[in-house]
């Protein structure tokens, strides 16, 4: 979520100071390391103005990787791909957009892909 944006639809959230949260910003360097998928076991939430925590969605086993959700995550795949695309320069290939490619391209078993999801 870039800073400066907020979701459509959604008040803007406000500090004890009256600003909203989305007139500041700040530099995360180790954040920044975070991998994106569109399956996130994982997101930020600020503690203070000054610090976030990530924090797990689910379960993580040891040695998997933790990823943060770097678009809309209820838009079709090539809205997703698209704004990732521009505002991050990448093309997403996580489990959840190689699943529905497939189902787009009606290869595989129907019902694969709900399979498929189920084991992120």
């Amino acid at each position: 979520h870039a800073a400066g944006a907020s979701a459509p639809g959604r008040p803007r959230a406000s500090t004890s100071t009256g600003r909203s949260r989305e007139d500041e910003s700040g530099i995360w360097p180790a954040i920044a390391l975070i991998n994106h998928s569109c399956v996130p076991n994982a997101t930020v939430v600020p503690l203070t103005r000054s610090s976030l925590a990530i924090v797990a969605a689910c379960g993580i086993d040891r040695g998997r990787e933790v990823a943060l959700r770097y678009c809309r995550l209820d838009a079709p795949r090539s809205v997703r791909r698209a704004e990732l695309l521009r505002q991050k320069d990448f093309e997403c290939s996580c489990a959840r957009c190689w699943a529905e490619l497939q189902a787009e391209r009606g290869e595989g078993v129907p019902g694969q892909m709900g399979m498929a999801l189920a084991g992120l």
